[in-house]
Formats: C-alpha cells, structure tokens, sequence
C-alpha cells in the first residue's frame, strides 16, 4: 500500500496547533509530540535513479583502479607469446652443467667482435666463466664467431637466437634470464657495450676502498672493479624486498676531448698486453683509445636506469633492462616516484654499482654506432628533420639527421662528435667530482688482464 505523504504533514501541523493553543494535559502534549517527531523522521523510500547513480560510481572507481592490471594480463598474454615463439628461435649451444651460483652475467650481442672481447676480459676478473652467458642474436662474422667457440671451451654458456633484436631483444633476455634464474642469487643483464663498475670511496691513510650506500656520498669517489669491491657492494642490498635493482650509468670521455682536469700521472702507465689480438686498424684504434680513457660523465639513477634483480624474485625483462617485472611488483612499471628517498618505490638503488657504458670512443666509433642504430630503428629511411615523437630510438634518429644535414662532412661531424661527448666544464678546475668519475682504475685493470 502506498504511503500518503501529504496527511502525514496535515496531521503534523494540526498536532503542533494544538499544543499550542491549548493549556491541556503537559503529558498528553508530550505524548502527542513525540508522535509528530516519528512522523517527522519515518524514513523515506530510496529512489531507484539515486541507487542505480551510486553503483554506476561504484563500478567506474574499481574499473579505475583495476585498469593496470587489466593492461598486465595483457602485456602478460603478449609475452606468453613472444616467449613461446623464443622456445622455437633460441637454443643453447653449450653443454656446460648450470651450477648454484651468487652472480650470473646475462648478455645479449650481434656481431660484437672487439666490445665482446673485451667485455669477457672485463667480467672474467671477478666472475668465473661459468658464471657468464652469452645470447648470440646469429652473429655471422668471422671474429665474433671465433671468440664465441673459444670462451665457450672455457666455460661461457653461449645461447643461440634467431630473431629480429629490436622486437625480440626482451623476449629472448627474459627466455635465457628464467633459465638460470633458479640456480643464481642475483642476475644481472646488460649490454656488450657496458662494464660493470663499484663506486668507492678512498679512506685517508688506510687505502681502504668502501663501496657508496647513498646518492650524496663523501668525496672523492671513483670507479673501480675487483672481487672485494662488488662482494661488498652486493651485501648493502636488502635481500628481501623483491624489488628490481637500480645501477647508476657513466658515459666515457673520449680520449680526443683532452680533458684532464686533474692533470696527475695516475694514467701515464699504459697498458703492456693488448685486448685483442685483432689486426684490424679499426679495432686496434678502438684499443688504444679505450685503454686510456680516464674519465666518465656522471647519470644520477632514476627509472629508467638499468636494472638487475634477484633469481628468486624475477618474472620479466623489457628490452634494454630499464624495467624487470619480479613476483612482487609484477607490472614493471613505476606506479609510485622512483626516488631513493620513497619506500614505496618498486625498485631499489645500489648507488655503489655503476655501468660504464664504453661506445662512442672515437670519431669513427660515434659515426658507425649512428649508423648501425639507424639501420636498426629503421631510421635510416626518414627525410630530413623526420624525427617527430613517439619515436623508437630518438637520440639515434637526431644523429641520422644530423649526418644528413651536414651532408656526412668529416670535419663537421669532428665538431659534433666533441660537442656530443665533451664535458662542458671543459676547463674547470678543480673537477667537479659529482659530475665525472674518475674510472682509470678500472680501464687499466681490463687493458692488463
């Protein structure tokens, strides 16, 4: 039966007359008002348009918060795939027993010739050979083939894979990653082209090298590369957070800018062994200018800083290791500010690791890396000033312009090469020591050994 609202207010208003307006009985006032009061307040109805607008927000506000994971299971069903293809393209060729291990370098490489050699010197004076795998993307070149065949009578795990590296480059990380992730404490992917390094502070007197624990450390540091060094570094990371771990990069400065703000002899002592034995002079000059440089330009971390991670807590690599997916923070993107000062990042930082990242030596390195990253991105192709946003490769794509717009002259591109790779604090003295690092130490260690 319907309720009429219109008498419960006529019998409301004739109550409250008559209390008023007579002198009666207080209790039968009292009586009466109380029953205008629950007159007054009986509920109403909810209208059904009210209740249909409150779970319409109700759906909008979960939808929007759960539109991340929405976007997960779909990257997730595109990496399924891509890794379900990897298992048909990529097969190891070697036959090495995987053994328990606490650091497994994980490198992906076409063609790399002399930056393979002398990444495998490099790792070799603090990893075992075991303890170092190669994913060879069907490298083709006498050089590099041989170097494979030779590291991996050594112990080297060497993977084959047959893809396209600017599509495939994550799914074929992530497919070799899984594999010796069960067997290693933490794995570490980087490029050919990147040493790892420890920040170390120099304590007065003692000599004692103590790897950095903040973004702000006591100066001065430098970069160098033993076994005590990385150990040392390692244990200041929180085991248990099951985050993916950020490295600090620095870019080398080429020999040819001259900079030597310090003016010592600390790099005097060259090297007395060669890297390779290559008799290229493309390669032997490549040797020569890495094995003096001394200096890097300093990149603070942020999230797009490359990343390792522990075994037991990977799931996903990107291409370029600039985001890893683990079992706790399974979306691999930053969904708080990835800044060392917020414990809600999903990451962390080892601010005493560092990759130094040895491309663009030269003239003649800078102009054939442009090329070759080019041709990769396709860029090669473009018209002038073809470069718009969103862009794969950008950086790559403005220096296939710029060859071009100089018509491809050698002493214009000398000028843009030191433009490019030359401090602009060319001549300040003393050094800025949070800018550039002094990385001599490590550079003379991977030219003697």
């Amino acid at each position: 039966m319907r309720h009429n609202h219109h008498e419960d207010h006529q019998r409301l208003a004739t109550i409250c007359d008559r209390s008023y307006s007579t002198t009666g009985s207080r209790n039968s006032s009292k009586s009466e008002m109380k029953q205008a009061l629950l007159i007054k307040t009986k509920k109403r109805p909810v209208s059904g348009f009210l209740v249909l607008l409150c779970l319409l927000c109700l759906v909008t506000v979960t939808l929007h918060f759960l539109e991340p994971w929405r976007g997960l299971e779909e990257r997730w069903t595109k990496r399924r795939e891509r890794h379900a293809k990897m298992e048909k393209r990529c097969f190891l060729q070697t036959d090495h027993a995987l053994q328990k291990s606490l650091v497994r370098i994980v490198v992906l490489q076409k063609g790399g010739a002399f930056q393979l050699e002398t990444f495998l010197k490099h790792y070799s004076q603090v990893f075992p050979w075991e303890d170092i795998v190669i994913i060879d993307n069907m490298s083709e070149d006498p050089t590099t083939l041989d170097l494979l065949s030779a590291y991996s009578q050594k112990g080297v795990h060497v993977w084959k894979c047959n893809a396209k590296v600017q599509y495939m480059q994550g799914a074929m990380v992530t497919h070799v990653m899984q594999w010796v992730a069960p067997h290693s404490d933490f794995v570490l992917p980087v490029d050919v082209d990147e040493l790892l390094g420890v920040r170390v502070t120099t304590t007065t007197g003692s000599g004692t090298q103590e790897p950095i624990a903040s973004a702000n450390p006591p100066l001065p540091t430098r970069v160098v590369w033993n076994p005590q060094a990385f150990s040392s570094a390692l244990m200041l990371l929180d085991t248990s957070a099951g985050k993916q771990i950020k490295m600090s990069v620095v870019n080398p400065i080429p020999t040819a800018c001259q900079y030597d703000p310090d003016d010592d002899e600390n790099n005097s002592a060259l090297p007395t062994t060669t890297i390779s034995s290559s008799t290229s002079p493309l390669s032997n000059d490549l040797q020569r200018d890495f094995c003096h440089l001394k200096y890097a330009k300093f990149t603070p971390m942020e999230c797009r800083s490359k990343s390792f991670v522990m075994g037991k807590d990977f799931l996903n690599a990107d291409e370029g290791n600039h985001h890893i997916s683990t079992h706790q923070h399974p979306l691999g993107i930053h969904q708080t500010p990835c800044r060392a000062d917020n414990p809600l990042a999903e990451c962390q930082f080892a601010h005493g690791l560092v990759l130094v990242h040895a491309r663009d030596l030269n003239l003649v390195d800078w102009i054939f890396q442009g090329l070759r990253g080019a041709v990769a991105d396709g860029h090669n192709h473009k018209a002038p000033n073809g470069c718009q946003p969103p862009l794969r490769g950008a950086h790559v794509c403005h220096k296939w312009d710029t060859f071009n717009q100089v018509a491809f002259h050698p002493d214009i591109l000398q000028q843009q090469f030191l433009a490019d790779r030359c401090p602009a604090e060319q001549l300040e003295r003393p050094r800025d020591a949070n800018s550039t690092l002094r990385i001599d130490a490590l550079i003379r260690a991977s030219c003697r050994s």
